[in-house]
């Protein structure tokens, strides 16, 4: 009797342990979310701030049941809960205020929240390949493998966001480019509240979201993997010598320079 007691005591410490496992796994996959949004949503903000776009707030998570507020560059990020859904993923958006603002300095701002998260994932790649080797092919060691793919892993997802599928950034950057195609110079570009919908002067119009092209977006998503894996595989097989990039295209021309 005692033996029973004993491995059902041991069987229910074992379910307790992995279910606190779980649940801590869960609990850093969604504050990492959260860095991952905030990152982005970050980039657009900066470059917002650059291009002369007024921001109200930013919204990291979900704020429908209460946020975090906090003050940044002079503008009040908002940190509320993290759903993660397979169809939306992340959620997160930085809202602007109404105001009108050439069509070009919308799209550059678009593009900021992407281009600020590659910035981010390429000093994070340089922070790695200066503590510790690329792992060669022979290398056995799992954390450096894992260690080495976040970047590129990080950069797939963010590059994926300029895919134009629908609310996308690469979505927003193709309507605006349409806009601007039908004469349009300035606008006032209202993402939300839904549905979304534009002014120039005092015509309002609702923008039509239409439906994504799923060949089209898998295909994209195929092609921009495919890129970064090979440029991972060139790094990490050890045919890559990143100072020597370096050297070559920034250094060594500077010196062969002909003196005038």
């Amino acid at each position: 009797m005692v033996h029973y007691l004993f491995l059902l005591l041991f069987f229910l410490s074992i379910l307790m342990l992995g279910l606190c496992l779980i649940l801590f796994v869960i609990f850093l996959i969604k504050n990492i979310f959260l860095l991952i949004v905030f990152i982005h949503e970050l980039g657009h903000t900066l470059i917002a701030k650059l291009v002369k776009i007024p921001i109200e707030y930013v919204c990291i998570g979900n704020n429908d049941s209460g946020y975090i507020e906090s003050i940044l560059f002079h503008t009040s990020f908002r940190f509320g809960k993290m759903p993660i859904s397979f169809k939306m993923g992340p959620s997160g958006f930085t809202n602007h205020s109404d105001v009108e603002v050439d069509i070009l300095k919308y799209v550059v701002y678009a593009l900021g929240g992407v281009l600020f998260s590659l910035i981010f994932a390429f000093i994070g790649f340089l922070s790695l390949y200066f503590l510790w080797s690329p792992p060669q092919k022979n290398n056995n060691s799992f954390l450096l493998w894992a260690l080495y793919s976040l970047p590129f892993i990080y950069s797939y997802f963010e590059l994926m966001n300029l895919v134009p599928r629908r609310r996308s950034d690469g979505w927003h950057i193709r309507k605006l480019l349409e806009l601007r195609r039908k004469g349009l110079k300035k606008i006032i570009y209202h993402t939300f509240p839904v549905p979304m919908h534009y002014q120039s002067g005092d015509f309002t119009e609702i923008i039509d979201e239409g439906t994504n092209n799923v060949c089209g977006t898998i295909l994209s998503f195929i092609l921009i993997l495919i890129s970064l894996n090979f440029i991972f595989l060139k790094i990490t097989h050890g045919d890559f010598n990143l100072m020597a990039v370096l050297f070559d295209s920034l250094i060594k021309p500077s010196l062969t320079k002909p003196k005038s």
